[in-house]
């Protein structure tokens, strides 16, 4: 079933966040992929990008992504099915191409106040051209696609039909009889409630999605059917509208059944007055979303765990050089705020390299020197505070940043942490079962900064770091 599709207009309002959402998502995935030269990464990122496209072909909602010339790069087999047309033969075309002569006036107008910074996303209903010369109405949620520089690079689109939403609207207004057929026979639930929450009136279908039939539901209060969770979001929504604060509004709330068990729906509620000009009644439109939320719930978690592989280092299991720099800002900005606050304490980053390790890859082989990073890593991470960042951000080159610590606090942790390494015994198991120790020393050169100081910044303290770090090496390692 279409979300939405044959729903009046209201109905779809908060719907259209979610596209935003979904949109923001595709883009993102799309804009990281092949960031990674990592093979472990890769494969963790094509099961994830697996993932996602299984979702994405199973939503509602057709999926466009054109460039800043508006031609398409790439579509989901929805929208394909939309047009009419094979998803390979939209590649390279222009997706105006597509839209009704009448509409194209305004989707330019739409699409120029993107592109100059006057908004960052805008939905439009328009209409849209199928292969066998016929058209359909849709509601297009669009998005900018940015790089690193803030630079608009593309334009995704969330694509539902809502034909039949257009043509409901369009008997409601030929003929107000249609109005009773449509309570009855709406595939959509539809109640009438009053100002006190009691519900009226169920059609046949809020009765079905509830457990009842609907003479039952006459006297009952919202409250008494609604998640215990949600209960006072959903009763201050109401009050809203009958204190006239608002004319409608629409809510994504969970239901409860009459057998005990819950389900999402999202609930458009508007008011109708009476020959008096007063508020008699509300209308509520209730969608069954359960699905939605279950792909909305699949996607977020599809994209976290994208995120964190492509920041994991996948040997030892510590960030990568990309979890570094998103750590030193993070940690930066904090650091500039309580400078602020005039209570800023310094950052302080610690870097240090294993002395000699290309010697134990040449003599033992690297499966070896993969046993000496995991056992440094995991030695080491029991010496260092959660909020700490410890971070593999070269072959034998590690970093630790360190968020309120002084240089001299730093440098007490970079001495502790060489001579525990220096106490450990590896021991590795080759191939053919026989074991052999090694041991490993590290050279440290730790640099720290403060908030206040406006000359300075995380580049410049990995720069400071690192000279030391080179210098520690000059002086005889370890």
């Amino acid at each position: 079933m279409d979300d939405g599709g044959s729903l009046p207009p209201e109905v779809t309002r908060e719907l259209v966040g979610l596209r935003r959402r979904v949109a923001e998502l595709e883009a993102r995935l799309a804009a990281r992929e092949g960031a990674s030269s990592d093979r472990g990464v890769d494969q963790e990122s094509r099961h994830s990008r697996a993932e996602l496209e299984a979702i994405l072909r199973n939503l509602a909602a057709g999926i466009v992504i054109i460039d800043t010339r508006g031609l398409c790069r790439q579509t989901n087999d929805k929208f394909a099915d939309m047009v009419g047309y094979p998803a390979e033969v939209l590649i390279g075309r222009p997706l105006m191409s597509l839209t009704h002569p009448d509409d194209i006036e305004v989707s330019v107008e739409q699409i120029e106040a993107l592109k100059s910074g006057r908004m960052d996303s805008y939905s439009i209903e328009k209409r849209y051209l199928r292969r066998d010369d016929g058209w359909f109405w849709a509601e297009a949620c669009v998005t900018g696609i940015e790089d690193d520089d803030g630079r608009l690079t593309g334009l995704v689109g969330v694509i539902t039909d809502i034909t039949e939403r257009k043509q409901v609207e369009e008997a409601l207004r030929r003929s107000q009889g249609y109005l009773e057929a449509m309570f009855t026979n709406l595939a959509a639930g539809v109640a009438l409630v009053d100002a006190d929450g009691v519900i009226l009136r169920a059609n046949s279908k809020f009765a079905e999605m509830m457990g009842y039939d609907p003479e039952e539901l006459v006297g009952i209060t919202l409250a008494e059917i609604t998640h215990p969770d949600d209960v006072k979001h959903s009763g201050h929504q109401l009050q809203s509208i009958v204190g006239r604060k608002v004319q409608s509004y629409t809510i994504e709330k969970r239901y409860v059944r009459r057998d005990g068990g819950s389900f999402w729906a999202e609930a458009s509620v508007t008011q109708i007055f009476g020959p008096d000009g007063r508020t008699q009644e509300f209308v509520g439109v209730i969608t069954d979303i359960d699905r939605r939320k279950q792909a909305e719930r699949k996607l977020k978690v599809a994209y976290e765990c994208e995120l964190e592989v492509s920041r994991t280092d996948p040997l030892t299991g510590l960030g990568n050089l990309k979890r570094y720099h998103e750590a030193a800002a993070d940690y930066w900005r904090l650091c500039r705020a309580q400078a602020r606050a005039k209570q800023s304490r310094p950052l302080s980053l610690i870097l240090f390299d294993l002395d000699h390790f290309k010697k134990i890859n040449d003599r033992h082989g690297h499966p070896a020197g993969d046993t000496c990073l995991k056992t440094l890593a995991d030695r080491f991470g029991h010496l260092l505070r959660d909020e700490d960042a410890f971070c593999r951000v070269g072959g034998e080159e590690f970093a630790v940043l360190l968020p309120r610590t002084t240089l001299t606090e730093a440098q007490e942790i970079a001495e502790r942490l060489r001579r525990r390494l220096e106490e450990v015994d590896i021991r590795h198991v080759r191939d053919d079962d026989s074991r052999i120790e090694l041991k490993l020393t590290a050279s440290f050169g730790v640099a720290s900064i403060s908030g206040g100081d406006a000359e300075t910044d995380p580049r410049k303290m990995y720069a400071a770091a690192d000279q030391a770090l080179y210098r520690a090496k000059e002086a005889g390692r370890n």
